[in-house]
C-alpha cells in the first residue's frame, strides 16, 4: 500500500520560509517527498540557508524568491514567478508578522501592517494562484494562523483581529473552493521556539528565563517547536487529509483547552 502521507512529486509554495516554522515546514515537505519547493521570503541569506537544509536530507528542486509581502508590487511578482514554473500543489501562508501595541498606542498603520501581512497577503496567494491550485487536482492551502485567533491575549488587538479574520477567510475558501477540489485549513500554533517569539524579550537572558513559565501555559508540559507546526502542515497537505477542509487545528500542547 502506498504511504497516504507521502507528498513524492509535489510542488509546494511556503511563505516565511527562512526561518522559524517557515524553515521547518520547507524542511518537512522535502523529507516527505516534495518535488520541488518554491521559498518566499524577505532575506535572501536565510531562504538560501534553508536551501541548504533541504538539500541535507532531499533532492528536491528549490527555487528561492525574495519578498516583503506586505507590498503588492512583491506578492504580484511572488504570483508571476510561480505562474512561470507553472505548477503548484500546496500553497503553506506562513509569512506572520507580530508587533504588541495596547488600545491607546496603536496606529492605523500598525493594524495595515498587521493586516497587509496576516491576513490579505495569503488571499491574494490564493487569488493569483487559484487556477494552478486547481489544475493540479490536489490542491492544497494551508493558512498558519495562531491560537491567539480564539485564545486573544490584552495589548495585540491587531494581530489577534487578523488571525481571527484569517480563520473565517479559511472557512469560506474551503467552502467556495470545494468543488475545485482545492482544500482550504489552517493549523493554530501556540506559543513556538522561533526567532520571531524569541524577539519579544530584549535579550537571550530574559528569554532563558521565561521557558518554565511558558512551558506551564501548555497542558503537555512544553511550549512548541516549529517541527511541531510543520509535521501538522505535512498532515493537512497529504492525501492522507484528503477530505479535511475548512478547519483550524490547534497544534498548541493543549493551550485552548486550559
Amino acid at each position: 500500500m502506498s504511504n497516504p502521507f507521502s507528498l513524492n512529486g509535489y510542488t509546494v509554495l511556503v511563505t516565511g520560509a527562512g526561518s522559524g516554522i517557515g524553515r521547518a515546514t520547507a524542511k518537512a515537505l522535502a523529507e516527505s517527498g516534495a518535488a520541488e519547493l518554491i521559498l518566499v521570503g524577505r532575506d535572501r541569506s536565510k531562504l538560501d540557508a534553508t536551501c541548504a537544509e533541504i538539500a541535507a536530507v532531499s533532492s528536491a528542486k528549490t527555487h528561492v524568491l525574495a519578498a516583503d509581502l506586505s507590498r503588492q508590487d512583491d506578492l504580484a511578482a511572488v504570483v508571476a514567478a510561480v505562474r512561470e514554473i507553472g505548477r503548484l500543489d500546496v500553497l503553506v501562508n506562513n509569512a506572520g508578522y507580530f508587533a504588541s501595541q495596547p488600545l491607546r498606542e496603536a496606529s492605523v498603520e500598525h493594524w495595515q501592517k498587521n493586516f497587509a501581512i496576516n491576513t490579505l497577503a495569503p488571499f491574494m496567494l490564493v487569488k493569483g494562484l487559484v487556477d494552478l491550485l486547481a489544475q493540479s487536482g490536489r490542491g492544497s492551502v494551508i493558512n498558519v494562523s495562531s491560537t491567539l485567533a480564539q485564545k486573544p491575549i490584552p495589548g495585540a488587538s491587531a494581530y489577534n483581529g487578523c488571525k481571527a479574520a484569517l480563520g473565517q477567510l479559511t472557512r469560506t475558501l474551503a467552502l467556495e473552493l470545494g468543488p475545485e477540489h482545492i482544500r482550504v485549513n489552517a493549523v493554530l500554533p501556540a506559543i513556538v521556539d522561533t526567532p520571531m517569539y524569541r524577539g519579544r524579550y530584549p535579550d537571550e537572558k530574559s528569554y532563558a528565563a521565561s521557558i518554565p513559565e511558558i512551558d506551564r501555559l501548555h497542558p503537555i508540559g512544553r511550549m512548541g517547536q516549529p517541527s511541531d507546526i510543520a509535521w501538522a502542515v505535512v498532515f493537512l497537505a497529504s492525501p492522507g487529509a484528503g477530505w479535511i477542509t475548512g478547519v483550524e487545528l490547534p497544534v498548541d500542547g493543549g493551550m485552548l483547552v486550559t
